[in-house]
Order: structure tokens, then C-alpha cells, then sequence
């Protein structure tokens, strides 16, 4: 143990303080007074000022004096013991006396102004005319006659898209040229289809790339072109091929090209970029003067062996 821990412990104890308080009055933690008494720390500087200043000794007193021996010194001043301070002492407030009731009915209708009624005997009378003036005429309603009304582009577009509009093989160059401009597509011929939607419909003549050449088939127009699905049929309208009836394998965010693929034998499969497209429509049907061949059976097959067998055997008789 060094003197400065001895100290500690003993004026700690001879002024019945636990190190909880002791900590408390000098601003730290518990656990540093014990390790202070315990010599297991030594107090900072700041520590050693406030002990010094609540016992009333001196820093060197603490460090090198062993105040126990000389505790019955009469010259050495060890000071009274800590108490806490005195609680405060709260005083009643002193109770205004009572004030007369006319003085605090005076006080809350200071402000309020008051309103005096007055009683005006008046006299009704006939209303004259003559007194105001000739009425005012009200002129009389008249129905104006409404003017025509003009039908914007857009408009008019709908009220005549009630037929389909018809492209020939003969018009393919104009329609490459025209195909955006509303006066050619108005001038085209149109015809009344029971089973068009709401999208916009157009009929075009098939060339040879169509099951039936000459046919008219009709689509709706595709206005996103990324949403071409694969493996169904199209009519893409693209510069330098025309009319291209195809199965299309869609590409244009992979490559900016459309696959495209026949049905017929003859017909090539291609790659078609995109800025080769002008326009996109699903094929929702056609017309044809032509009936389908029809297709051979299984049955149908084994007649005709049938038949075949029997008159190889009549000509070897």
C-alpha cells in the first residue's frame, strides 16, 4: 500500500462516506476509488485537487504525510466531516387577499363594448315604377343557326377507318412512298369486314410467298415492334422487298434484325435489318378465290393401294 492509498481510505472513513459518495463528490466512478485505495491506480491530478479541496488538506499532504499517525495532532487541521448540503427549503407563496366581486367583474367586461338597440318605426310603401325608370327589355331568344363542324385529321381518320383500306400489288411503289401520307390511304379502295377489331386493319394482295398467290390478306397493324412474337405470321412492309408474308423470329434487341421464314418450299428464309422496316402487321386472316388441295389420308392411301393391287392382277390374267 503507498501513503497516497492509505489517505484515501482513511478520510474517506473517518467522514462516513462510501466510495459511491466519495466518487461522486470528487466527479469519477466508483470502481477508481477502489482501485485508489487498493494502489492498484494512482489519482490524476485533477482527482488529487478535488480531494484535497473536500478534506481540506494539501496535495503534498496526501503524497508523502501518513495522516493516520498524526491524526491527534492538534496543529494539523484535518477539517469538519463532509455532510451533504441541506435540502432546499420552499416557501408558500402568501395568498393575495380577496378581491370584491364587483372589482373582478369589472376586470373581465372591460373590454367588451356595449350595444345599444335602437327602435326605427318605418313606413312601407307601394313600389312605383315611374320612381325606378321604364323596365329593361330583355330581347327576345333567337336560335342561332350552328356552323358546320370541321373534323380534325385525326378525326376523320376514325370516322373513315370504318372500312378497310385495300393495297393492290399494282400500287407496291406508291405505297412505299405514300404509305404515311392520309390522302393516298383515303383514296385507296376499302370494303366492310364482320370480324375487325378495334386495332387498325389493312388488306394487302399476297404475291407468290403466300400459300395462295392473289389472295388478299388482312392485318393489324403491329405499332410496337418488339412485341412481334415468334413463330407467328406477319405482312412486313420493307423497302427494296415490298410485301413479305413471313413467320418472324424476333431479334431487334439482340441484333436490330427480324428472322424471317417461309411456309413455302421456293422461298428463301432471310434476315431483315431494321431500318429496312417500314411497317409491321399480324395476320389475322385472308381471302382467296382458291381452295386448298385436299389432303391425302391414311385411308385414302390404302384405297388407292387397294385399287392399284387389283388392277395388276386383272392385267396378269
Amino acid at each position: 500500500m503507498s501513503i497516497i492509498s492509505e489517505n484515501i481510505r482513511y478520510l474517506r472513513s473517518r467522514n462516513d462516506l462510501t466510495q459511491e459518495q466519495l466518487a461522486r463528490r470528487i466527479g469519477t466512478k466508483r470502481p477508481n476509488i477502489g482501485a485508489y485505495e487498493e494502489a492498484r491506480a494512482n489519482p490524476p491530478r485533477e482527482a488529487l485537487i478535488k480531494l484535497s479541496q473536500l478534506f481540506g488538506v494539501s496535495i503534498d499532504q496526501l503524497l508523502t504525510t501518513d495522516l493516520r499517525r498524526i491524526r491527534d495532532t492538534p496543529s494539523l487541521d484535518l477539517g469538519p466531516a463532509a455532510s451533504p448540503p441541506p435540502p432546499p427549503v420552499f416557501k408558500p407563496e402568501t395568498p393575495r387577499p380577496p378581491q370584491p366581486i364587483q372589482k373582478v367583474v369589472d376586470t373581465y367586461l372591460r373590454e367588451k363594448s356595449q350595444v345599444q338597440l335602437v327602435a326605427q318605426r318605418v313606413t312601407l310603401r307601394k313600389l312605383n315604377r315611374l320612381d325606378y325608370g321604364p323596365l329593361p327589355v330583355v330581347p327576345p331568344i333567337v336560335e342561332r343557326r350552328k356552323d358546320p363542324v370541321v373534323l380534325s385529321e385525326p378525326v376523320r381518320e376514325v370516322r373513315e377507318a370504318a372500312g378497310i383500306r385495300l393495297v393492290r400489288r399494282a400500287l407496291l411503289d406508291d405505297y412505299l412512298h405514300k404509305f404515311r401520307h392520309p390522302e393516298f390511304i383515303r383514296e385507296l379502295p376499302d370494303f366492310q369486314w364482320p370480324f375487325a377489331g378495334r386495332g387498325t386493319l389493312r388488306a394487302f394482295e399476297a404475291g407468290d410467298d403466300f400459300v395462295f398467290p392473289g389472295a388478299i390478306v388482312v392485318g393489324e397493324k403491329v405499332e410496337d415492334w418488339f412485341t412481334a412474337e415468334d413463330g407467328k405470321h406477319y405482312l412486313i412492309v420493307a423497302n427494296h422487298h415490298g410485301f413479305l408474308y413471313r413467320r418472324i423470329y424476333n431479334e431487334l434487341k439482340i441484333k436490330n434484325t427480324l428472322l424471317l421464314s417461309s411456309d413455302s418450299p421456293g422461298v428463301r428464309s432471310m434476315e431483315l435489318p431494321v431500318k429496312d422496316i417500314l411497317e409491321i402487321w399480324a395476320v389475322k386472316g385472308f381471302f382467296s378465290q382458291q381452295l386448298p388441295e385436299p389432303a391425302l389420308s391414311i385411308d385414302r392411301v390404302r384405297s388407292l393401294v387397294d385399287e392399284l393391287r387389283l388392277e395388276l392382277e386383272r392385267v396378269k390374267r
